[in-house]
């Protein structure tokens, strides 16, 4: 990507834009308290947000009974901003399986993110 064109992408994580994405992920009723740009565990600078909320979740795996939401969002400039958790799958006796989510859509292992690029001419030349 040229400098331009990298230029051009918003990194700036709106309360509004966290807000759809912890939708799509499944909470309810989300009221955003914050979001923090900057250094966020191992990931830093533009990349990186976190934002503090209040909501509920039906699954387990996001459930808080006070109704908190911590979550750390990062920055692709294929995907824009997403957010991810890594939950137990029963279906396959325990091993992790990854959900990432955007504003527009939830993935829900590494072959339906493939088939999102590829469909919306996402992949890298």
């Amino acid at each position: 990507m040229n400098a331009t064109k990298a230029s051009a992408i918003q990194k700036h994580l709106s309360k509004e834009e966290a807000k759809q994405i912890l939708e799509v992920e499944g909470y309810k009723n989300v009221v955003i308290g914050a979001v923090i740009h900057g250094t966020v565990g191992l990931l830093g600078g533009d990349n990186a947000a976190f934002v503090i909320a209040m909501g509920t979740h039906p699954d387990i795996y996001h459930y808080s009974p006070s109704g908190e939401i911590q979550r750390t969002f990062a920055f692709d400039e294929q995907l824009g901003w997403f957010t991810w958790v890594f939950e137990e799958d029963r279906k396959t006796g325990g091993k992790s399986k990854l959900h990432i989510c955007t504003k527009k859509w939830k993935a829900d292992d590494h072959e339906l993110i493939r088939t999102y690029r590829r469909q919306n001419n996402l992949m890298a030349k």
